[in-house]
C-alpha cells in the first residue's frame, strides 16, 4: 500500500470514527428523549387520573349537597 492509499484509509477510518461517534451521540439523544417521553406520559397519566378522582369527589359533593338541600326543604314542608 503506496502512502498515498494509507492516508486515503486513514481518513476513511477517521471519518468513520466520527460517524460511528454522531452515531453513539444520536443514539444516546433518542433514547433520552423515550425515556422524558414516558416519564411525561406517566405524569399525564398520574395528572389525568387525579382530574378524574377530582371530577368523582365534585360530583359527590354535589349531590350530599342536593340531598342536603332537599332534606332542609322536606323539613321546611
Amino acid at each position: 500500500m503506496g502512502e498515498q492509499e494509507q492516508v486515503l484509509s486513514g481518513l476513511e477510518l477517521s471519518e468513520a470514527a466520527e460517524e460511528t461517534a454522531a452515531d453513539a451521540e444520536l443514539d444516546e439523544a433518542v433514547e433520552e428523549t423515550e425515556e422524558e417521553r414516558e416519564a411525561f406520559e406517566e405524569t399525564e397519566e398520574a395528572v389525568s387520573g387525579d382530574v378524574a378522582e377530582d371530577a368523582a369527589a365534585e360530583e359527590s359533593i354535589a349531590e350530599a349537597d342536593a340531598e342536603a338541600a332537599e332534606a332542609a326543604e322536606e323539613e321546611d314542608v
